[in-house]
Order: C-alpha cells, then structure tokens, then sequence
C-alpha cells in the first residue's frame, strides 16, 4: 500500500497571519471590529512561542531605546502638571500610532488622537507599507512593557471602534502646555516631529491640532 505523503505544516508565523485574515474577513462581514480579536491572536500564538522564537518574530531594525528617559530632560522645571491625566503602563505596542496599557486595572486600547501613521498590520496586505512598519518598529524600540505613561483627552473618549482616544505623556505633563513642551514630553507630538506620524485631526477632538501641523511644518 503507497504510503501518503503528509501535507506540509505551515510555520506558527503563517499560521497566525491566516487566521486573522479569516477571522478579520469574517466580522467584516457583520461590521463588526476585528481588532480585539487580531490582539487575541497575536498573544496566543506569541505565548507559545520559546524566548528566541519570540525575539526573532519580533526582531527590528531600530535598537532599544527609551522614548521617556529622551524627555525626562526636557519636563525639568515644570511647575504645575496636570491633575487630570490618568497613569497607565504599558502592555504593548500595536503599531505607529495605537498601543494596549492597563489603565484603572483594565486592558485598555489606546489610539493617539490627532495622528496618523502609516499602515503595518491591516488584515488587508496592499494598505501596509515600508514606512507603517518602520514607524511600527520605532516605537516598539522605544516603548516597552511596564513603561508609565500618562493620558489626557478630548472631547470624545473613545472613538466608534471602542477604542480609547488620548494623549498619552511620556512624563507628568504640564498645565496649559507649550508647543516644545508637546513636541518633546507628548508621544503624540514626538511621533510627528520625527516624522513618523503625520497630523490628522478629527473633529471634534482638535485641542492640539494647530501644535501639530505647526511641529510637522517646521520638522
């Protein structure tokens, strides 16, 4: 009797990039947010993954860095921070311009308000470029887990994905904030004035949208 050949295994890396293509092509269907459930996938695949299996699915260009020890220098002599803005740590970066934190002992998903940056992980490959995935690795270099942060808001607390809408400090921030002082200590404004993010206001949440298109122009 011939023997049958066994089918190929697909490695995790393709297994989990399928399965979010389905899954995200499925509730599209029903217009439902498949970005909870990318999330869900990314962290049981990457759970069972062994340390170097893990590191090398996550290898970037950009080394290690830290976004809040580059503003440290730049909060000294703040007199008066904002008593409003809520502390969170970091879990992870999602990618140029969204991260997941725990805020209030809940995992949260944070959108940085009046931003965009490039594509990297759409289900939907054509939209994802070179330049969404630098920005990506950026802040994934720059960014990491347990890192404190701090958020403001706008008017709108979330958008209609459920996600949070925020500006997210990378020291206590200020009262009535200077444009240096966005430019520098908000991760929002860091984003646009190293020209990884762009500015993209959407009514009605435009507090800082004059400091962003100004930080961009002079960049």
């Amino acid at each position: 009797m011939k023997q049958k050949t066994p089918l190929p295994r697909l490695k995790k890396k393709t297994q989990k990039k399928l399965l979010i293509i389905i899954i995200s092509a499925i509730l599209a269907l029903f217009g439902i947010n498949s970005e909870p459930a990318q999330d869900f996938i990314n962290a049981y695949f990457d759970s069972g993954l062994t340390a170097a299996q893990n590191a090398d699915a996550h290898s970037s260009t950009y080394k290690s860095f830290s976004l809040i020890d580059e503003a440290k220098p730049y909060a000294q002599g703040i007199q008066k921070t904002d008593k409003a803005a809520e502390k969170a740590q970091v879990i992870r970066v999602v990618d140029g311009d969204t991260l997941i934190v725990r805020l209030n002992k809940e995992q949260v998903r944070i959108r940085l308000i009046g931003i965009d940056a490039p594509e990297s992980v759409h289900p939907d490959a054509t939209r994802n470029s070179t330049q969404g995935k630098n920005a990506s690795e950026h802040l994934k270099a720059g960014l990491h887990k347990g890192d404190t942060v701090y958020l403001t808001f706008d008017k709108e607390r979330e958008d209609k994905y459920k996600r949070t809408l925020a500006y997210v400090w990378l020291t206590p921030p200020p009262q009535d904030p200077t444009e240096e002082e966005i430019k520098h200590l908000m991760l929002n404004g860091v984003l646009v004035d190293q020209g990884f993010a762009n500015p993209k206001a959407f009514k009605p949440n435009t507090l800082y949208k004059t400091s962003f298109e100004s930080i961009a122009k002079h960049r």
